[in-house]
């Protein structure tokens, strides 16, 4: 009788070849050395252009006062908005954050903000980034 070793030869080359197919190096985009940080993309924070600002007196004592800004601002990005008060003086801080180098379109806006504590009566400096006016309570 003889016996054929054809198939187990056919078999065990398909095995090899698959040992061999998975030891080779796949072909990866290039990594950062070890330890290293990736770098992030670079970010500016800007003021928004202030045209104009409204105030309206709430009916209460002491005084609230609420304010509608008025300005220009990039498309897409949302506002920051940080306020500090000394004594009689308001600052409201309107900002955005985007990638820099990136110079985004501008579109007209228009944002409500209400300003934080009572206001006695007096009178006070509202700054709203560059834009100023007086308020008589």
């Amino acid at each position: 009788m003889r016996t054929s070793f054809a198939g187990c030869q056919q078999t065990a080359l398909s095995w090899a070849a698959g040992v061999l197919t998975a030891c080779l190096p796949i072909a990866t985009q290039p990594s950062a050395p070890i330890g290293s940080v990736p770098q992030e993309e670079k970010h500016v924070t800007r003021p928004v252009r202030v045209d104009s600002v409204e105030i309206l007196r709430l009916q209460t004592y002491p005084a609230q006062i609420q304010i509608v800004v008025h300005g220009e601002k990039a498309v897409g990005i949302d506002i920051d908005v940080e306020q500090e008060r000394r004594d009689r003086e308001v600052f409201v801080r309107m900002t955005q954050t985007y990638p820099d180098g990136r110079e985004p379109e501008r579109v007209p806006f228009e944002r409500s903000v209400h300003l934080k504590g009572g206001f006695p009566p007096g009178d006070y400096l509202l700054r709203v980034n560059d834009y100023s006016t007086r308020l008589t309570i």
